[in-house]
């Protein structure tokens, strides 16, 4: 059987968190292999090691059968290695274009064509990163990776936010790119889609791989019970509390394709937000979280016109919110977890005459550790070392644990493991049932 990648006893670990440790893999050529875990498990620590981002403390990379060194994504790329990024690795303010030029300088512009028509990559080169959907950013990311013609392709939970019709061009593509005898390492969380589109499936748990299956040999329930410590289910439902006052409302709001957007949200109701376009959503979160004002019309908070107004001052009204992008928006990735979690109220709660009250952030830091499950349990740890659900998990907790009247958070869910999805819907009944006021886009 032949092997296009081998990892043998890799060990990694960050302080005395152990990512990966004792972690075996045997990669086929020219299949679909998923690499299957909740979050923390070790995948991103996985992933990085194989793009060049990360050394492993010790253990061996066999590439096509030669113990190699990844010193560098560079060394990776000339391996034949190319990673797709859960979150994006683009310059906002450039093009798509230009994105990829940094990527490959000697870019070939009619290679770049023929590769969108090989694999149906339908973007506008000639667009601003900053002015693409998710979803086609995320081509652009994808498009960066096939381009360079790997024989080993990466997708990081590449279907966090791609729509039905989305994810089954990328199995159009998978598929492609295995009659090509290229080999696809699909990390993700998500069995159902494992079931669909995998070959073979690696499970992996605190750090090792701890199970190997064909996938024409398991059930869907049997991935599940193993990958999961729990069945991922709602152990907590809606009661039927009847909702107070109105207390947040939309008058005839136009945004760009829509108009006369209009609703009424009362205390202790959560309300959903369906069928819109991502670029649309995204539109119409900026427009209630303050980041942008509408073409017309109004955002009411009790009755007031509260348009336009700055997040900062929102905050002051008892609204919060989650953005969709934790790394970018949500986050200063490169400070602690202790830091992430008093954001926003670090002025009103956590300082007085310049100075930050550190007594006070370490109670409350290891207060929500506990009641939010978030691992591992050091608040010292840089914000980006966190898996991404334990990510959320910290950047949820910190707007939930404070007095406010309404939340309005934007795909909450995305690129995190079933356990923690469950985790947040739950966390966000709880509010309802405390008559908190919610709005999920």
């Amino acid at each position: 059987m032949e092997y296009v990648l081998e990892l043998k006893n890799i060990f990694k670990s960050f302080g005395e968190i152990e990512a990966n440790k004792n972690l075996n893999l045997k990669i086929q050529k020219g299949i679909v292999h998923a690499i299957l875990g909740k979050n923390g498990a070790g995948k991103s620590t996985l992933i990085n090691i194989l793009n060049g981002l990360y050394q492993p403390d010790s253990g061996d990379i066999l590439v096509n059968g030669e113990e190699t060194t990844i010193s560098s994504p560079q060394v990776a790329k000339r391996l034949g290695i190319s990673t797709v990024y859960q979150h994006f690795m683009l310059f906002r303010t450039l093009t798509a274009m230009e994105n990829l030029v940094l990527s490959d300088t000697n870019l070939d512009e009619d290679n770049v064509v023929l590769t969108m028509a090989k694999y149906g990559i339908k973007i506008d080169l000639s667009k601003l990163v900053s002015d693409l959907t998710v979803a086609e950013q995320q081509q652009v990311e994808i498009l960066r990776a096939l381009i360079t013609d790997p024989d080993i392709i990466i997708f990081d939970e590449p279907t966090a936010v791609l729509s039905i019709k989305e994810i089954e061009q990328l199995y159009k593509v998978f598929k492609i790119l295995n009659q090509e005898h290229k080999t696809v390492i699909f990390v993700t969380h998500k069995t159902e889609e494992i079931m669909h589109a995998a070959d073979k499936v690696s499970i992996m748990k605190l750090g090792e791989a701890i199970a190997e299956y064909y996938i024409s040999k398991i059930t869907e329930e049997k991935l599940r019970s193993t990958a999961f410590e729990r069945d991922p289910s709602l152990s907590q439902v809606a009661s039927d509390i009847e909702p107070g006052e109105e207390v947040f409302s939309l008058a005839n709001l136009n945004l760009t394709g829509h108009q006369n957007i209009s609703f009424k949200l009362k205390e202790g109701e959560i309300l959903g937000i369906v069928g819109l376009s991502e670029k649309d959503k995204k539109a119409l979160f900026n427009v209630l979280s303050g980041l942008d004002m509408p073409i017309h019309g109004k955002v009411l908070f009790h009755g007031d016109d509260i348009t336009g107004i700055v997040p900062s001052d929102l905050r002051v009204s008892d609204i919060r919110h989650v953005p969709e992008d934790r790394i970018r928006e949500g986050s200063i990735s490169q400070f602690s977890l202790a830091y992430n979690l008093i954001l926003g109220k670090h002025r009103s709660l956590y300082s007085k005459a310049l100075k930050i009250n550190f007594a006070r952030m370490l109670k409350d830091g290891v207060d929500i550790l506990k009641k939010y499950s978030i691992n591992p349990r050091n608040l010292d740890l840089d914000f980006d070392k966190f898996s991404g659900g334990n990510q959320q998990k910290a950047i949820i907790a910190r707007e939930i644990e404070s007095d406010y009247k309404v939340l309005i958070l934007f795909n909450p869910t995305r690129g995190i493991d079933l356990e923690s999805v469950y985790f947040i819907y739950e966390r966000l009944i709880e509010q309802k049932i405390h008559g908190r006021s919610i709005i999920l886009i």
